[in-house]
């Protein structure tokens, strides 16, 4: 099963040119329109990596991540946002995203790296994902 890369943003233009230019990247993508969305559609274990908008109607991306722990989920997660804030970057981290970063992400080369890196070497095996949701530690929090 190839990595995907699950793309949460409530912006639908912002959605679709990052859909496409990960995709011409050769990145598997599966965008959703809302946290709630992802939550009714993602299976966990499913390997990958989360690109996840910050600021969010009903649902922000503080929000997610808080119920990715609740769930204990372990998606390496990236934080993306247009009016971030020390504050917010932080509670993020402790949450256990890898990384904050600022919108407009187009021009991101590294991002694109740092997305290249995660799929290839931060994905737990179906296993040891079903242990870590049994035993309710999350591999990502603890390799910190």
């Amino acid at each position: 099963m190839k990595p995907t890369v699950f793309l949460v943003d409530d912006d639908p233009k912002f959605l679709r040119s990052t859909t496409r230019l990960l995709q011409s990247d050769d990145f598997l993508v599966s965008a959703f329109s809302s946290g709630q969305e992802f939550f009714e559609n993602y299976k966990p274990g499913s390997p990958g990596c989360l690109l996840l908008d910050l600021m969010m109607p009903e649902m922000t991306g503080i929000d997610v991540l808080q119920k990715m722990r609740e769930l204990n989920w372990s998606l390496p997660t990236i934080v993306m946002t247009a009016f971030g804030s020390v504050m917010s970057a932080v509670k993020a981290m402790k949450l256990g995203a890898l990384d904050f970063v600022e919108k407009p992400i187009h021009r991101n080369a590294d991002l694109r790296q740092m997305i290249r890196r995660i799929l290839k070497t931060r994905q737990p095996s179906i296993a040891s994902q079903l242990e870590l949701q049994r035993t309710g530690v999350c591999q990502f929090c603890l390799a910190r």
